[in-house]
């Protein structure tokens, strides 16, 4: 019976060592899972705080895309005014050069006109003063 006491003690014991060292392997998960649950936190807080800033920077950028836009919108405008006023003083420049040309074709006739009168002999020319 002493054996079977003894082999009962020692099978307690062993049961004991392996429960004892089971024990401490769970600590030692629960402490692991403790730092996996941290850094998990910790990177989720990191991941919001990224999508903060990316939704910000978004928003800038929509918002200088809509200044763009406007400044593009006011450069067309600009440039559609400048278009009617260079058309407007192409008309007058040709207003311009066909009465320079009739003016030059009186003066080129008076001219003529004048030449001719000097060479006619027995014409006066009357000058006036």
């Amino acid at each position: 019976m002493i054996n079977r006491l003894t082999r009962a003690l020692r099978e307690v014991n062993a049961t004991r060592q392996y429960f004892d060292e089971v024990l401490e392997h769970h600590t030692e998960l629960e402490m692991q899972l403790t730092d996996l649950e941290a850094i998990r936190s910790q990177e989720e807080r990191a991941s919001e705080a990224q999508k903060e800033a990316l939704e910000a920077q978004v928003k800038g950028l929509m918002a200088e895309k809509e200044a763009l836009n406007a400044e593009k919108e006011a450069l067309v405008a600009k440039k559609r005014a400048v278009e009617a006023e260079l058309e407007d003083l192409t008309v007058k420049k040709t207003v311009v050069e066909v009465e320079f040309d009739g003016n030059r074709a009186r003066a080129e006739a008076e001219i003529k006109s004048s030449k001719a009168e000097l060479r006619t002999p027995g014409i006066s020319v009357k000058r006036s003063s």
